[in-house]
């Protein structure tokens, strides 16, 4: 009879964690939705130009005139929001109830890494090329990437923190879309990059040593992450 006393105060007190767990996680959720709800200030066509700059293919000089281009608000509120959110569905990757800190801490690592590698390595292609107009076409394609990849991240979260018994089917969405954006990314900063005639070996330093390397690194800790969980 104790025993059964103390297996049920056990399990109260994890139920009673999950909780606050969930509630902290809508919390962020909720947080997450406000910033874009900022963002839209101002910016009537907000989430149609969000799609259009996702799906077109053009540089920085042809794109969007200044009058249809997201305000500088809501692209900090976007970018802001990708962060966020991404830190999120990484955290419910990682998450487990015995080691709530360790998710934690591996969550923001990893997202962290992931914004600091597509910042980076096209800076440092451009500061050795003398090619200014990587930064600015690259820069173009992550945020515009980012805006919407943020979007669709943030709704993973919601629905998985809600349904968090579908933890193993929410977790390999996640990695589904993150492969899929970075693979857009890939792909959409190499045609914009090579219409914009700039030489053919930059675009291969750029892509080879500071693009695939780093991001085929982050895919082996996701897929070691899966071979132990799995």
């Amino acid at each position: 009879m104790h025993l059964q006393q103390i297996m049920l105060q056990i399990s109260f007190e994890l139920y009673e964690r999950q909780t606050q767990i969930t509630s902290i996680l809508l919390m962020i959720v909720l947080v997450c939705s406000s910033i874009i709800g900022i963002g839209r200030i101002n910016n009537p066509q907000f989430f149609l130009l969000v799609g259009k700059g996702f799906f077109k293919l053009k540089s920085q000089e042809k794109s969007f005139s200044e009058g249809t281009r997201l305000s500088r608000g809501a692209s900090f509120a976007l970018i802001l929001n990708f962060f966020i959110s991404l830190t999120l569905c990484s955290f419910l990757l990682f998450f487990s109830n015995s080691n709530l800190w360790f998710s934690l801490l591996a969550a923001v690592i990893v997202s962290f890494s992931y914004v600091l590698i597509q910042q980076v390595g096209y800076r440092i292609t451009s500061f050795f090329s003398g090619q200014s107009e990587i930064t600015e076409n690259i820069s173009l394609v992550t945020n515009q990437v980012w805006f919407l990849g943020g979007i669709i991240f943030l709704l993973i979260a919601l629905f998985w923190v809600l349904n968090t018994r579908f933890n193993d089917v929410f977790g390999i969405i996640f990695l589904v879309v993150v492969f899929i954006i970075t693979m857009f990314r890939f792909i959409k900063g190499f045609l914009i990059t090579y219409r914009s005639r700039i030489r053919w070996y930059y675009i291969f330093l750029y892509l080879c040593t500071l693009e695939i390397l780093p991001v085929f690194i982050l895919f082996r800790l996701f897929q070691m992450y899966l071979l132990e969980k799995f």
